[in-house]
């Protein structure tokens, strides 16, 4: 994968997204995803890895605590590339905020879940699940457009 693993342990900080990003576009880019489609996917995947640094660890990161980052092709049609993250942060199910209504303006609005329901418009799909202790969440982006 020159140079970048199938899966990866990261350090949660805002610091650790943009070192790691570079890599991630290349590699969705050689795994055939077209551009737009890499730069949609890496928006989403983006938001969901800052609510995780900025949200899932409130007493901080601990010795015992994780955060991996894995990268699966799946190669049956449709060919679609998932990003799954894992962590051992607090129970977060973003899948399951509901969508936002539309809105003409932004005036008066609630600040919170815009990104979430962003990162969900720019993945194809969006996959939860909570097991031993942990959170662990699957965006997954078709190579080609299904929409």
């Amino acid at each position: 994968m020159d140079g970048l693993k199938q899966t990866m342990e990261l350090y949660p900080s805002l610091e650790t997204w943009d070192e790691i990003r570079p890599g991630l576009f290349r590699e969705l880019l050689e795994r055939g995803m077209p551009t737009d489609r890499v730069t949609a996917f890496l928006t989403a995947a983006e938001e969901i890895f800052v609510n995780i640094v900025a949200y899932a660890f409130p007493g901080g990161f601990g010795d015992t605590d994780t955060l991996t980052l894995q990268i699966k092709e799946q190669d049956l049609p449709p060919q679609a590339i998932s990003l799954i993250f894992t962590d051992s942060g607090i129970p977060f199910d973003p899948a399951a905020v509901p969508p936002r209504p539309p809105v003409s303006s932004f005036r008066g609005l609630a600040p919170g879940g815009w990104g979430i329901h962003m990162a969900k418009e720019k993945s194809d799909r969006m996959v939860y699940t909570r097991c031993e202790g942990r959170n662990i969440l699957e965006l997954t982006k078709y190579l080609e457009s299904k929409r």
